[in-house]
């Protein structure tokens, strides 16, 4: 576990406890992952809890939950972030990618696409996470599956998840009880 330990409703108090509380309530009664690395600021807590709402299962986003989801693992495994992709392999599965783009993610492989939207993502993701700046091409590859709107939100949640991912590295966060590590 990295330097600084999650914060347990247990041992919060006023302002950490109250918002605590809030972010246990939304997440079905758990506190875990970034969130209680987070609620050390409960001010950012609360924001990013309100974001990560917005994006959950891409309910707030034009982008479908499979492209979220595809973005979203593309940036936590750029990130290595186990806790992160325990959540998110499941649930991308779920949204609709197939379960050997999960695969070959998880093993840093390009997938083998067989739809267009699915590799526009990719291409721009990956581009956004290893190199800048990003082709006009690849731009406008993403641009045509995409739209102006998507485009934004794609960023946004490449963004986003590059927090989440750099927070459960850095900090080491913990597995999700009964998983093991999907990359060692």
């Amino acid at each position: 576990m990295g330097v600084v330990k999650p914060v347990s409703l247990e041992s919060a108090a006023g302002e950490q406890l109250e918002t605590g509380k809030f972010i246990y309530g939304r997440l079905g009664g758990r506190l875990n992952g970034p969130s209680a690395i987070y609620l050390h600021n409960p001010g950012f807590a609360r924001i990013f809890d309100e974001i990560r709402a917005y994006f959950a299962a891409g309910g707030g986003l034009s982008l479908s939950p499979r492209i979220a989801e595809l973005c979203m693992l593309i940036t936590v495994r750029f990130w290595s972030a186990k806790y992160a992709w325990a959540l998110h392999a499941v649930a991308g599965v779920k949204a609709g990618l197939s379960e050997d783009i999960v695969e070959a993610l998880r093993n840093e492989q390009r997938p083998d696409f067989t739809k267009e939207d699915e590799e526009a993502v990719y291409d721009f993701v990956s581009a956004t996470l290893e190199r800048r700046p990003i082709s006009e091409a690849v731009q406008k590859k993403a641009m045509d599956q995409l739209g102006e709107v998507g485009l934004v939100e794609l960023i946004s949640v490449c963004g986003i998840y590059s927090l989440v991912g750099q927070t459960c590295t850095v900090f080491d966060i913990e597995l999700p009880d009964g998983e093991s590590s999907p990359f060692d």
